[in-house]
């Protein structure tokens, strides 16, 4: 048994994709798994950014609002990030 394909239109996949930089944007305006579209971009050598989808947030930051007392997740709702996102980094060994 193979995978079933998943059919979108890669063209609106890529227009959409420029636009958000989110494949789970892309994803949800196509009706499909972020990582299909992801998956069919890469398969098909279709030149992307793969990063798109990382945010960039500040760590530091982060780490005075927990020594301070913030939750992880209110500290996620700050950063917009993930809250495993915030727990996996401030409890990181060093």
């Amino acid at each position: 048994m193979g995978r079933k394909a998943i059919e979108f239109d890669i063209d609106e996949a890529r227009k959409i994709l420029a636009e958000t930089n989110s494949w789970r944007e892309t994803g949800r305006r196509l009706g499909v798994h972020p990582y299909s579209v992801q998956r069919a971009m890469i398969s098909l050598d279709i030149d992307i950014d793969r990063t798109v989808s990382r945010r960039k947030w500040d760590i530091k930051k982060a780490r005075r609002l927990r020594a301070n007392g913030v939750t992880y997740q209110n500290i996620a709702r700050i950063m917009k990030v993930n809250v495993s996102t915030i727990h996996r980094a401030l409890n990181r060994k060093k």
